[in-house]
């Protein structure tokens, strides 16, 4: 009589995992990634003109799946047959960066997801720069903007100015600008599920709900990592 087979419950809860899911699944997980700024910085069209892909490894133990976050392209293409690093995430929250070479190893048909906006593009590191100067500067003519930061840095142990500069995006619109305000713990940093108040390259100030946002990402700062 044959043995039943085991399965593990987070083996259980990926055969009934939809590619979409599993594909919002992974880019939270890699958005949390200490590497993540570094390689979009590298990758600037990733995710927007460079299509996310996920790619599994037949050869490996569970057969195992990750997200193609970096490798050569052309023309808006990955190039599939080069080498290039994964991300690969468990349900138990640990996650890794691993580097596949295909000549090397089998590589299962790679699944295609189309950008996630046309780009209102995200900036390089230059433009980032002068981004967040304008930002600071706008800030720091803003009597009651610093005054109140004062009273929040103060309570939560942050910087004298402050120094975490956010992108949240609601379909096509796109903020992004320092967070002078708003709820902060003091373990967990940011509360993502809260409004937040962000001064604005171009001089906007304005509260946001990034619990409502498509994505929430830290650009720079103390905090690295998305939500969304």
């Amino acid at each position: 009589m044959k043995r039943p087979i085991e399965v593990t419950e987070e083996e259980l809860d990926a055969m009934f995992e939809s590619p979409g899911d599993q594909l919002e699944r992974l880019k939270a997980a890699f958005r949390q990634h200490p590497e993540a700024q570094q390689i979009f910085w590298k990758m600037p069209l990733l995710g927007t003109k460079l299509s996310w892909a996920i790619i599994g490894l037949p050869d490996r133990p569970g057969f195992q799946v990750g997200l193609l976050v970096q490798g050569e392209h052309a023309d808006g293409k990955w190039r599939f047959d080069r080498p290039f690093r994964l991300l690969l995430d468990s349900r138990a929250g640990a996650s890794e960066l691993i580097d596949v070479d295909p000549a090397v190893e089998r590589i299962a048909r790679p699944t295609i997801f189309g950008g996630d906006y046309d780009p209102a593009e995200r900036p390089d590191v230059v433009a980032l720069m002068a981004e967040i100067s304008r930002s600071s500067v706008c800030w720091a003519r803003d009597p009651e903007l610093v005054a109140r930061w004062a009273i929040v840095a103060t309570d939560c142990g942050l910087m004298p100015a402050p120094t975490d500069f956010v992108e949240l995006r609601f379909g096509r619109d796109v903020y992004r600008g320092l967070i002078v305000d708003g709820p902060y713990d003091l373990d967990k940093g940011w509360n993502f599920d809260a409004e937040l108040k962000l001064v604005c390259g171009d001089g906007r100030v304005v509260w946001l709900d990034a619990a409502q946002a498509d994505s929430v990402e830290i650009l720079f700062g103390t905090e690295i990592g998305i939500d969304g």
